[in-house]
């Protein structure tokens, strides 16, 4: 199901393949792109990074190629000019092409070709990042062959292989390819491949997403099991075991889990999914107020996120949900159905519908029916 953290957190974590230098971490790309291009303009030209304000938009105008450039070649003119004068006094006084020529030549080539690579290395970098998120609103809209398709473009490019590969097959087995889907993802599930940035449980978690979306939730629920199983002290799999139970309606299995993550250090990205779940416990006993309000605190979070992590979309559709069910149980018959009208055709697209069945199931406590509205 889309509301499960691997979908999220261990996403931001696993797409870039290069560590950062000294430090065992994995980031999000378009971060790495911004790092390395300010890394690139501190190092070569001076520019303080805040001042020059290179973004990923910017980067491939004309004006800031231009620019950058020629700070490069400023931050050379004096090699250059000495090159350049070798050459110019070698020709006014008529001696012919020797050693010392040849040397300034290549200097003000090698010189020239650095900038120009250094100008055009961010720009490269910055197409395969419009590529990915490309990929990722495609897998938010459920444009599956558009998936498989980025996912074709990226292979080979920084965008780590895990991420590709798993984002490959969930769109393979929305398609009813799921034996395709099970093949691709299989070296990282069994542990024939063991990443840096997707550890065989990380693996075996993410796997639920490809099961789910080829309609076998109990074979994704049993996914999450042994991927929590392996990996006791993640919040993530407490997290992503919560969310199973409650769709197994088992109350209590999901507080106790709920319970293991107040023990374990939680990363920031993952607030907003604890606070959904703890909403989703709220409804399921029947106190819409209190879920209303972590709902819509979850909600502000993943607005936050949103522009750098817009895979967060797929979380946003399930929260949108869950406030639609949480309204309905309240009795605010408007609020639900626009709710429910924003959410549940992606939640479908994206073969959810175990949370869909538990949503109808709730709010029919309340004789509310939301395929009426």
């Amino acid at each position: 199901p889309p509301t499960l953290p691997p979908t999220t957190s261990a996403h931001k974590e696993s797409l870039w393949a290069t560590p950062r230098q000294g430090r065992g971490e994995h980031e999000n790309p378009t971060l790495t792109v911004m790092r390395s291009t300010e890394y690139l303009m501190g190092r070569f030209t001076g520019s303080d990074a805040n001042r020059l304000k290179v973004n990923l938009k910017r980067i491939g105008t004309g004006q800031i190629r231009l620019y950058v450039f020629a700070k490069l070649l400023q931050k050379f003119a004096i090699y250059l000019s000495a090159a350049a004068a070798v050459i110019i006094i070698n020709r006014i006084r008529g001696v012919e092409w020797n050693y010392a020529d040849r040397l300034a030549l290549g200097i003000i080539v090698t010189l020239v070709l650095t900038s120009a690579a250094v100008v055009l290395w961010p720009i490269r970098m910055s197409k395969t990042i419009r590529n990915y998120r490309q990929l990722i609103e495609s897998f938010v809209q459920a444009d599956w062959p558009r998936v498989i398709q980025l996912a074709d473009q990226l292979a080979g490019s920084p965008i780590s292989a895990s991420e590709l590969a798993f984002r490959k097959a969930t769109a393979l087995a929305a398609l009813g390819c799921l034996d395709e889907a099970l093949r691709l993802i299989h070296p990282w599930v069994s542990g024939e491949i063991i990443a840096p940035d997707c550890p065989t449980w990380a693996a075996i978690g993410r796997s639920a997403e490809v099961y789910a979306h080829g309609g076998q939730p109990d074979k994704a629920f049993a996914a999450i099991e042994e991927a929590a199983r392996r990996a006791p002290g993640s919040a993530e799999m407490q997290l992503a075991l919560a969310s199973a139970r409650i769709l197994q309606g088992d109350v209590a299995a999901a507080t106790l889990a709920m319970n293991e993550v107040e023990k374990l250090p939680l990363k920031p990205e993952l607030s907003p999914s604890q606070d959904f779940l703890k909403a989703c416990l709220c409804n399921e006993q029947g106190d819409s107020h209190a879920a209303l309000e972590l709902l819509h605190a979850a909600r502000e979070k993943v607005l936050e996120s949103l522009p750098a992590v817009p895979i967060l979309a797929m979380h946003l559709t399930s929260i949108d949900y869950e406030i639609a069910t949480a309204y309905a149980l309240a009795g605010d018959v408007s609020q639900a159905a626009t709710h429910y009208h924003n959410s549940a055709p992606r939640l479908r697209a994206h073969g959810s519908l175990a949370w869909i069945a538990r949503g109808e199931r709730l709010t029919r406590r309340a004789d509310f029916r939301f395929e009426e509205q």
